[in-house]
């Protein structure tokens, strides 16, 4: 009796909580939406319970924030169908109005809506073939396992942007020619990860889903000298793709402090680690993390089978970690610069950089590009690189030059130019202090 009684005054005591905690999470919303905060309009009951597990409002804010832009995206997407609906009404319309109008035996109409030479291949027609792709690689694809055990891990935007990069790799791996034969192990089934997944991919758990889709371990699945978990703090890289190894990828989104986990949780479980062997392809620029997201891995990874690793590479890691494309970007930049001092703005000035780098001396190569790929694979990439930046930067220096000659600003030039940068930021450091040093006099 007495601990039936202590019982129903911790439920109590837990209920009148969570109704002050919501009353005052309440107010603090109304109080951001006075201030002009990116607050959501409607908060729906599922976007309660990360709220009021948040201790700080900082936090708090920023999941403000995330549930605004959602928002903002689904109201865009309702006005974008109304509009479509609406011109589909009024061109159905017009048709009606031309077919009785028209004479039967006056000569065919061809074209999108009328009479065509071919047939039309519905997008019903198309997930049929693609699901079939993936239904073949169950039965003679390789094996991947996506490990959905780091939900514990996440807050409910990287939760998201995970589930998110799930369906992503589900479109990649269907749409293959040698799709992989993919498990979702570790998967709880009561948990938000299982519910969001079952809200993008409605076919989830049906009999015909050509993935794997189970609460077991990968451990009680498969052999344990099989398993290799792919992580991008071990010490050894993916040379060759062995067909007979289970690779595993964690299915963990960390958008702050980055820590090893997988790296621990692979040790725990005594199991190979291998990441990939991005430092032999691809050398990523200044301020570029290596993380990679879950479908970019995966196209990787689907790439790796037949060993074009610099195929798969240049196609889906974006173009904007590379360090040649930083390059461009900074040579761009002291360009614009350089120009915009000239008193040449708007258009002009667009028009002219552009010019510039698409000119022999400013064109750069790609680091995956096929012209530069023998060369990297005797000298090695960073000294193909090296190479080809000592070259650009000199034809860069003397242009700089020129603009200085012709600004008459030859004591107090634009840019103080450095023949030997300390680091890849490159010759556009020095120039910026110069040049916000003259603005400021």
């Amino acid at each position: 009796m007495y601990s039936r009684t202590l019982k129903c005054l911790l439920n109590a005591s837990v209920i009148l909580r969570t109704d002050v905690s919501i009353k005052s999470v309440d107010l603090e919303l109304e109080v951001m939406r006075q201030n002009g905060e990116l607050i959501p309009k409607v908060m729906r009951p599922r976007d309660w319970l990360p709220v009021l597990d948040m201790k700080n409002e900082r936090a708090r804010k920023r999941y403000y924030t995330f549930l605004f832009k959602k928002e903002m995206k689904r109201i865009h997407r309702k006005e974008d169908q109304q509009a479509r609906q609406i011109g589909l009404e009024e061109v159905m319309a017009e048709r009606a109005l031309q077919s009785s109008t028209d004479d039967d035996t006056g000569p065919l109409v061809y074209g999108f809506g009328y009479n065509f030479l071919l047939r039309r291949v519905n997008e019903a027609a198309m997930n049929h073939l693609y699901n079939w792709n993936s239904l073949r690689a169950t039965m003679f694809g390789n094996k991947l396992v996506f490990d959905c055990s780091y939900e514990k891990y996440m807050s409910a935007p990287e939760l998201s942007s995970c589930i998110k990069q799930i369906s992503q790799s589900f479109c990649i791996n269907r749409m293959h020619n040698y799709p992989l034969d993919i498990a979702l192990c570790n998967l709880n089934p009561d948990g938000q990860m299982a519910e969001k997944l079952l809200h993008c991919i409605p076919t989830l758990y049906t009999n015909d889903f050509p993935w794997t889709v189970t609460s077991k371990s990968y451990l009680d699945i498969f052999d344990h000298s099989q398993l290799c978990y792919l992580t991008s703090n071990a010490p050894n890289a993916v040379e060759v793709y062995d067909p007979e190894t289970v690779y595993i990828i964690g299915a963990y989104v960390d958008k702050g402090e980055n820590m090893p986990v997988s790296m621990s949780i692979a040790k725990e479980q005594k199991l190979r680690m291998a990441k990939l062997p991005l430092d032999t392809y691809v050398r990523f620029g200044g301020g570029s993390r290596k993380n990679l997201t879950l479908n970019q891995v995966l196209g990787i990874m689907l790439y790796g089978q037949t060993g074009n690793w610099r195929e798969g590479m240049a196609e889906f890691i974006p173009k904007r970690k590379l360090y040649e494309n930083r390059i461009k970007y900074l040579e761009a930049k002291i360009l614009r610069d350089t120009l915009r001092r000239q008193n040449v703005t708007g258009d002009e000035l667009d028009e002219k950089v552009s010019k510039l780098m698409e000119s022999s001396p400013f064109r750069t190569k790609l680091v995956c590009s096929d012209e530069t790929s023998q060369e990297m694979e005797k000298f090695g990439v960073a000294a193909v690189l090296k190479s080809q930046q000592r070259e650009r930067r000199k034809v860069l220096k003397e242009y700089v030059d020129d603009c200085n000659k012709e600004s008459h600003l030859e004591n107090q030039p634009i840019f103080s130019y450095q023949s030997r940068p300390k680091s890849e930021h490159d010759f556009s450091n020095a120039a910026r202090v110069k040049l916000r040093e003259q603005w400021k006099k």
